[in-house]
């Protein structure tokens, strides 16, 4: 295991990751916003805007050794389970630096972790790439597995949401039910707590 930095490191290293995140949103046209997390000084939200999916949202945090990141990719499948996390298993094979996984209510995010002595901008450059380019690729292939009957019907979507709660969120709600609260940065619109990672 790496020492950990110091705090003067650290910070170095946060510096750099807010001056590329606002050069990303500046030049970058896929970058729609970037959030720093409310929560903590090292962590930040970068809102995507996609094709096969519209918006997603890449999640940074920066600790001692580390540099994690992550995006929520779908909700857990409602039906072909073992094909669908066959598909996701062997997506895996083909990654670097980031795999599929099952986190809160069993929903599917994509993440992984980079020593912090091999951050510089190429490195960001390439896991912000990376994140966006495997959404894109393999978002649909396994949205018509875990949900193959949605696709009988002929629904122009504005966004994912409206596919799995479109009453929720016509009325204001996230797909949790929850009240959608504004967000710091217009850009990244309503979110609730719950679903950040999800919008």
């Amino acid at each position: 295991m790496t020492e950990p930095r110091t705090a003067e490191e650290i910070e170095l290293i946060r510096t750099g990751i807010d001056r590329w995140l606002q050069g990303e949103l500046g030049s970058n046209p896929a970058v729609a916003a970037v959030e720093r997390d409310v929560d903590g000084p090292r962590s930040w939200f970068v809102r995507m805007l996609g094709e096969e999916k519209d918006v997603f949202t890449i999640r940074f945090h920066l600790d001692q050794r580390t540099l994690a990141y992550e995006t929520y990719v779908m909700p857990a499948p409602e039906e072909n389970h073992a094909e669908f996390y066959e598909h996701l298993l062997r997506r895996n094979a083909r990654l670097y630096g980031a795999s599929f996984t099952v986190g809160e209510e069993h929903a599917i995010f994509l993440q992984g972790r980079v020593d912090n002595r091999w951050l510089d901008d190429d490195e960001l450059d390439r896991i912000l790439g990376s994140l966006y380019a495997w959404v894109e690729q393999f978002f649909r292939p396994a949205l018509q597995i875990g949900f193959a009957s949605k696709f009988l019907y002929r629904l122009v979507l504005s966004s994912e949401y409206s596919l799995w709660w479109p009453g929720r969120m016509r009325s204001g709600r996230c797909g949790f039910g929850e009240e959608r609260k504004g967000s710091a940065h217009p850009a990244l619109g309503p979110q609730c707590a719950r679903c950040r990672l999800r919008a």
